[in-house]
């Protein structure tokens, strides 16, 4: 000991305890101070010369008595209001930390956390008291603390600054498609278009897995229509497969409970990166068949939900399925197979099943394809999605082989929708008579053969079952069948084409159910959408977009203008509302123009985040601020249409 030597301190301590106190001063690592509160420090460790302003602990006994005399006062630290008194402080309160801060021989302030313990030996009090120099560890803390505020700071603006110039360029890109454009303008667009959606959908996974990564990231349980939101969902990749001219097909359970607890964005985005991998992977002509299915059930109130997706693609070697979900890892291949992609969406679904209490699994073969799949336990509730009717016969017949997809799928459908189903081979067949409708998946019917199958089968109603580019050319023979079912088979389209079925057969063949009640659909005339928005790219966008709905469109460019609109009684069917704008942002224009619905006693008018706040948390955050409904950047005319039928229930062809 350089300092207060051992015989000193053995002339203060009983015998019992000195072996222990030696034990204890020879600590280096931190300040040990032995304390009698009627003599004062009595002992310390070499520490004790080399952290603070004193050569010797005789000098320190000549100045002070009490240690907390070289306290410096600060927040959240020990203060020195009389001697000795901070001991008891620390001794009352163990489970707190306790810092106080001193200055080193170089006037440098330092940052320690005192623990103490009272020894009693042969009737003399004495008190152990350990500073353990924190400074660093508390600069680390502070330097960490900056870094997740300047890395959260970075995804926000990362986020909104690339998320808003790539809605005008996407979406000018979709309008630019639609105007008469020749081959090679053609060409040149679907090319832009491809290379910005391929951009937009790495930076975004980017972004996600750093999320992941840095813990910012939560999963957010609501009631949720799964069939809805996967339906919905469904629609988002018909393009793409038919870029590619692949057969994209959804099984979306029908027996699936009306509403279950999920976290429906996570599981969407898991899916879309299962599903443009298998688009990406699979050849012209391949499969891709996404399901979703009602697993098990559980105990009452749980659903186990399986969540699939099959391809008929390239498939992976069994050596690299050790690999696949690490960040990067098959970048290098995409580039030597000419792929787009970085190498991190296996990664993000992998992270974001295990976040959702589940496990992402892969079967796959070199040369026949893959699937993907992972299930999740699901608080749910007991009601049915759908109302099934008991008693009826349906056909089904594919015109050909590329069809025959689309049947097994629909049968699959019907029964599940408890009907009697019988395949067919061709449109002379006995079992018709026996039917009460025949379902033909087909790209060519004409009224004269609808006539014809009439005049042989005359209570026989007719479904067309065709892909959406056919619409037109069917319309024709609309008033000749039952129904069209239009792809994708989904199962809410496909109950409404049965509804339309059960009524026109005989009442006392079926089991009556009562229906649910559809919305009235409003014509899109006479209807006016306000529009908030400050970038004026983005503000023509969807200004451009809505006018080709023959909607009236009434535009500001930031919140107060958009309050002031309200307050002038001005009257919107439906708001678009920007987050980020001068002036007054969205979140508080929202908060004022709900004040004043309740002034006035006016009905409540939806209000949109059309914002380029796309991370994780943002829409919860924002929908949580009292927004309605929150839509990502790029908005394009899928998610338009969804937003116009969702909150103006409108009748969109």
């Amino acid at each position: 000991m350089s300092l207060g030597t051992m015989n000193e301190l053995k002339a203060h301590l009983p015998h019992s305890v000195t072996d222990f106190t030696e034990e204890i001063l020879e600590l280096e690592s931190a300040i040990v101070l032995v304390i009698d509160r009627k003599v004062g420090v009595i002992g310390a460790n070499s520490s004790f010369s080399t952290c603070l302003p004193f050569k010797s602990l005789k000098e320190f006994s000549t100045k002070h008595r009490d240690i907390s005399e070289l306290f410096v006062p600060t927040k959240g630290t020990l203060s020195a209001e009389k001697p000795f008194a901070w001991l008891f402080e620390v001794l009352r309160n163990k489970r707190k930390k306790h810092k106080v801060q001193m200055l080193d021989s170089k006037g440098k302030k330092h940052l320690f956390e005192v623990k103490v313990k009272e020894v009693t030996a042969e009737g003399k009090n004495l008190f152990i008291a350990q500073f353990d120099d924190i400074s660093a560890f508390e600069k680390a803390k502070r330097a960490q603390k900056y870094f997740e505020e300047f890395k959260q700071k970075f995804l926000t603006s990362m986020s909104h600054e690339f998320r808003t110039p790539m809605n005008g360029i996407i979406g000018f890109v979709e309008l630019l498609e639609r105007t008469d454009t020749n081959r090679i303008q053609k060409e040149y667009v679907n090319l832009i278009s491809h290379s910005a959606q391929t951009m937009m959908h790495n930076v975004e996974n980017l972004l996600e897995l750093a999320q992941i990564e840095s813990g910012q990231i939560q999963i957010n349980e609501q009631p949720t229509n799964i069939i809805e939101l996967m339906e919905s969902f469904s629609y988002e990749f018909c393009d793409e497969a038919k870029e590619k001219n692949l057969q994209l097909l959804f099984y979306i359970d029908p027996l699936l409970p009306y509403e279950v607890y999920a976290d429906g964005n996570k599981i969407k985005k898991v899916l879309s990166n299962l599903v443009k991998n298998s688009i990406k992977y699979t050849n012209e002509k391949g499969q891709v068949y996404v399901e979703i299915r009602a697993n098990a059930t559980g105990k009452k109130g749980e659903i186990v939900i399986e969540y699939a997706v099959t391809d008929t693609g390239v498939g992976i070697d069994h050596n690299r399925l050790s690999t696949i979900i690490r960040p990067f890892a098959s970048a290098k291949d995409n580039q030597s197979q000419g792929k787009d992609g970085l190498g991190v969406g296996l990664s993000v679904c992998y992270k974001l099943t295990e976040m959702m209490r589940s496990k992402l699994k892969v079967a796959t073969e070199v040369g026949k394809g893959s699937r993907f799949s992972f299930s999740i336990k699901h608080a749910s509730s007991n009601q049915s999605s759908f109302e099934f009717v008991k008693g009826s016969r349906i056909a089904i017949w594919a015109e050909d082989h590329y069809t025959i997809l689309y049947s097994k799928l629909l049968k699959e459908y019907l029964m599940h929708f408890a009907i009697d189903v019988v395949e067919i081979d061709g449109l002379v067949n006995k079992e018709l008579k026996h039917c009460d409708a025949v379902f033909i998946v087909t790209d060519h019917l004409s009224a004269s053969r609808v006539k014809s199958i009439r005049a042989h089968y005359s209570n026989l109603q007719v479904v067309p079952v065709i892909n959406p580019s056919l619409e037109r050319k069917f319309a024709r023979i609309d008033a000749d069948v039952a129904d069209i079912l239009v792809k994708p088979l989904l199962p809410t389209k496909i109950y409404e084409t049965l509804n339309v079925v059960w009524k026109k057969v005989p009442p006392e063949l079926l089991k009556k159910v009562e229906l649910k009640p559809q919305k009235a659909k409003k014509p899109l005339l006479d209807l006016t959408i306000l529009v908030a928005e400050d970038n004026p790219i983005n503000l023509k966008l969807i200004e451009t977009l809505l006018s080709q709905y023959k909607l009236k469109v009434r535009t500001v460019v930031n919140g107060k203008e958009a309050v002031d609109s309200f307050d002038r009684k001005e009257q919107f069917d439906l708001v678009f509302m920007d987050i980020d704008m001068p002036v007054m942002d969205g979140i508080t224009a929202t908060r004022l123009i709900k004040e004043i619905e309740k002034r006035d006693g006016r009905e409540h008018t939806p209000i949109i985040a059309l914002t380029a706040h796309g991370l994780s948390g943002d829409r919860e955050r924002i929908i949580g601020a009292g927004l309605d409904d929150h839509f990502p950047k790029p908005l394009d005319r899928a998610k338009l249409e969804q937003v116009l039928k969702q909150y103006l229930h409108l009748d969109i062809n």
